[in-house]
Parts: C-alpha cells; structure tokens; sequence
C-alpha cells in the first residue's frame, strides 16, 4: 500500500501524497506508517532517522517519492543518502528505482546518478537488473553498467552464462559497449551457444591481442569441441604471433593428444603456414 496516512490509502499525484504529509516527528510518522511524511522527513533536517525509518519498513512505495525528491533539490549529500537507503532496502527497490528511471526518461538525471552510486558500492544489484523481463529496465541497467566499466565486469560477465537469452544479450551489450579489463571471465564464455555472446567473446579476445593466446591455447587443449572450435577461430585472426605458440604446443607433451595435433595443424594450415604439413 502506497504509504498510509492515518490508516487510509492516499490516492492521487506524487503532490498530493506531500501535501498529506503533516510534517510530524519521525517517530509519529513511523506508528502511522507514513511513507510520503517519511520521504519528506528524510530529505530535510531529520533525514538520518528518516532513513532508517524507510529501510526498516522496506515499502518500494518510497522509492518513486525520492527520486521525486531528488528533482526538488538533488545535491550530491542527497543523491548519495538516497543510494545508501536504496541499497539497504535491497534489490526490489533498485529494480522500483530503475523502473521509475525507465519511465521518467527526461527527467531523471539525478536518479540515474543514484543507481550508478549503488553500482559503485553494490555492482551485483545492477547487474542482476539484466534479468528482468522489461526491456526498458533492462537497457538502464545496461547504461549503467557501462559507466561502471571495470567495477561490475565480473558480475556482468556471469551474466553471459544466464538461461535467459534476453539476459546474456544484455550482458554481451554491456560488455560490447565497455573495455574488458580480463581474458579469464570471457574465455569460460567460449562455449556458449549464443551466437551474439559468441561474437561478443571473440571481439573482445581479439582485443587483448597476443595476451589472450596463452588462455586460448589452454582451450584447445580442452575436451570441449565447441569451446576449442572457437578459440581455434580467434587464433587464427589474431594472425602471425599465434604460429610460434601453435609450434611450442605442438611439440609439448599436451601436443601428443591427437585433437590437440589436429586442431594445431588446422590453425597452421589456415594460416598458410607450411610447417602445418611437417
């Protein structure tokens, strides 16, 4: 129920539910349950007990009415307590804090800089946002996520394994759109039956240029054709460095297996290396 006042359910505009308020100690307004009078009480003097107030109560009724508040005066002190409660009250409020942003586009530059400061300290709770089934929700999480870059790259990259299809497209958008930081999470992605993870994992592995033949290589020696098909592309692609490390493994102990030889032999041979027919 949207923030009772003397035990009635308001009804109306977000100015309607401030005017309700009656501007009441936080005690008087945490026995009523006044959500709006809470709101208004923590952006002002006694924001502190407000706040613990609203996170006790966990009503995602508030979160609509602080990023409302927010448009009023939202200064930095302001956006950052807003992140802090958002955060305590858990992720059904940064999901109400990212739906509201979905749908106040044009006004909402200062809610978009809450959810960043809740990324910066809780990457996973706007990361998981790629999950949700409304893809309005989905691309302010994605906005997000990018200007976190190296922050959240872990907990988007986990996202690449989701059974949602809609959720690692999200995700390989987020990663599209950033600079990766680390090969090792985008290598456990090799495998992946998306073709737009796949093309994805490889963009960004080919970016990382001759450091991600050692981890490509580790790959082809995996039982995993798909994953192995993959890196063996990539390998490819990344062009002259990939022969000398093709031939060391080749000539290594690993080099015995006969998949590892033949899947060797066929990067070598792509390459127009003639050492491949040695």
């Amino acid at each position: 129920m949207l923030g009772c006042v003397n035990g009635a359910a308001p009804v109306g505009s977000v100015e309607m539910l401030w005017r309700k308020s009656r501007g009441d100690t936080v005690d008087e307004l945490k026995k009523r349950q006044d959500v709006p009078g809470l709101v208004k009480a923590f952006a002002g003097a006694e924001g502190e007990a407000a706040g613990d107030v609203l996170a006790e109560l966990a009503d995602t009724a508030c979160v609509p009415l602080l990023l409302e508040a927010l448009k009023q005066g939202g200064e930095s002190d302001l956006r950052n307590r807003t992140a802090v409660l958002l955060r305590r009250m858990g992720p059904p409020a940064v999901h109400a804090a990212a739906r509201w942003v979905a749908d106040h586009d044009d006004e909402s530059e200062s809610a978009r800089d809450v959810l960043l400061r809740i990324g910066i300290r809780a990457p996973d709770m706007v990361a998981e946002l790629l999950r949700e089934t409304d893809a309005d929700t989905r691309a302010v999480s994605v906005e997000v996520l990018v200007k976190l870059g190296a922050i959240a790259e872990d907990a988007v990259v986990a996202l690449l394994a989701d059974p949602a299809i809609s959720t690692q497209n999200a995700a390989a958008e987020v990663i599209g759109r950033s600079d990766m930081t680390s090969v090792d999470p985008l290598i456990a992605r090799l495998d992946k039956p998306n073709v737009r993870v796949q093309a994805v994992v490889s963009r960004e592995l080919k970016r990382f240029g001759e450091s991600a033949i050692a981890p490509l290589l580790d790959v082809l020696q995996s039982p995993d054709e798909k994953a192995a098909a993959q890196a063996s592309d990539i390998l490819v692609e990344l062009g002259a460095p990939v022969v000398e490390p093709v031939l060391a493994l080749l000539n290594s102990e690993a080099g015995h297996a006969a998949h590892v030889q033949v899947a060797a032999i066929h990067i070598l041979g792509r390459m127009g290396d003639v050492r491949a027919t040695d």
